[in-house]
């Protein structure tokens, strides 16, 4: 027997919305009153988010190396 609050159906997408807003209000709060503080170290996040990019970003760019590429690097799908 299906429990309706397994988050499927219309809960699922008010639940979702609810979620929006929350963040979407928590965020312009934020964003206004520490709009310098951010500003400030905005530099150093991109650095930071630098190798996050690198370890998760690279998956999913198959197609770029031929058949024959592959087997010439010992058979490995980039």
């Amino acid at each position: 027997m299906q429990m309706l609050s397994e988050g499927r159906g219309p809960t699922k997408v008010l639940r979702n919305i609810a979620v929006g807003i929350f963040v979407s209000g928590g965020g312009y709060y934020l964003w206004m009153q520490h709009q310098a503080h951010v500003l400030q170290y905005l530099p150093f996040a991109f650095f930071l988010l630098c190798p996050l990019m690198h370890l998760f970003g690279g998956h999913g760019h198959g197609g770029h190396h031929s058949e024959e590429n592959s087997q010439d690097q010992g058979g490995r799908h980039a």
